[in-house]
């Protein structure tokens, strides 16, 4: 009993003395650091799972059976397309094929005809003429229209009124094909009165003009609305008395009064042009049989054979005359 008591008192020391000794070499765990821990999110109110009923899943087409739908739809449009492109390309072929190119082309029985048409607004019409099986019209201007027919191969051309003085001209190009002929229209202005304006004169004494002895007189004037009207400078003489001088017929070729300069002008336009142009009176031509110097005057005016009357109003400047033997000098105020 003893020995038995002494063998558990010596086992319990022992185990003591092992547990002594193995807490004193044990080391102490470190502690985790949980501030990176994860904190895990509970979700809340998720929404319920939807179910599909077998009846929707059987009626919903599945994704490739989609696209097999939709590649059928595309390519019966592709054909649709295409088999107009086709169609329409053969009309165009067609077409191409009854189109006759034109090998001549005239309008008005020309091939580059030119109208005239007045001041006044109007309309005329010109005849086409080809073997072309279609013709058109390109460039045509602002102040006229043109409509063509093709039943009866004509032009109408119907032009506003020109308001101003000036003539305006345009033209428009008829085609088929290759072929162009370009029609050009030219309308008239507005008529004017014309009229002219004598600014100066001056006398030279002792010229002569044909071998004869004369007095010149150089006029430099203004024309303005006398557009294509040949226009001379007529002299009148006068004497002291106001009367007209008859000149002989040697020296006269329209009237027995007048005494024309040589030269002429035609205006081109109505606008205003100058000119300067010489009237040579002969010596003998005035009428004289005083031998003292007497008092004349040369009347100076602008004659028009277009209107066939005088358009300036009169120029008077003097000179004085004498006659000596069987000639006549003249001689300045």
């Amino acid at each position: 009993m003893n020995r038995t008591h002494f063998m558990l008192l010596r086992i319990g020391w022992l185990a003591l003395l092992l547990i002594a000794t193995l807490s004193l070499h044990a080391q102490p765990k470190p502690k985790r650091d949980k501030s990176k821990d994860r904190v895990a999110v509970v979700p809340q109110n998720l929404p319920k799972r939807i179910s599909i009923t077998q009846t929707e899943a059987q009626a919903k087409p599945s994704s490739s059976t989609r696209n097999t739908k939709t590649r059928k739809e595309v390519s019966s449009r592709k054909k649709a397309h295409h088999s107009k492109i086709r169609k329409s390309n053969v009309g165009r072929k067609r077409y191409r094929k009854n189109i006759r190119n034109a090998t001549y082309l005239t309008v008005d029985y020309s091939d580059s005809p030119v109208r005239s048409v007045t001041c006044n607004s109007g309309n005329i019409e010109l005849s086409v003429n080809t073997d072309g099986s279609q013709w058109f019209v390109r460039n045509v201007g602002s102040w006229y229209r043109v409509y063509r027919d093709w039943e009866k191969n004509t032009i109408s051309i119907f032009y506003d009124s020109n308001s101003s003085h000036d003539t305006r001209e345009d033209w428009f190009d008829v085609y088929s094909g290759n072929v162009t002929v370009r029609v050009r229209i030219v309308q008239e202005g507005l008529p004017m009165t014309a009229s002219a304006n004598i600014q100066n004169v001056t006398l030279t004494h002792d010229s002569y003009y044909e071998s004869q002895r004369s007095l010149k007189a150089d006029v430099s004037f203004s024309i303005k609305g006398a557009k294509g009207q040949k226009c001379v400078v007529v002299a009148l003489v006068k004497n002291e008395n106001g009367y007209y001088l008859n000149t002989p017929n040697e020296f006269n070729k329209y009237d027995k009064l007048m005494i024309i300069s040589p030269q002429s002008v035609i205006p081109s336009s109505n606008s205003e042009s100058y000119y300067r142009m010489s009237v040579y009176i002969p010596n003998n031509a005035i009428q004289i049989h005083k031998k003292r110097k007497t008092t004349f005057y040369l009347e100076l005016k602008v004659f028009s054979f277009g209107t066939k009357e005088f358009i300036s109003d009169s120029y008077l400047t003097g000179f004085m005359a004498r006659k000596k033997r069987n000639n006549v000098e003249t001689f300045n105020l």
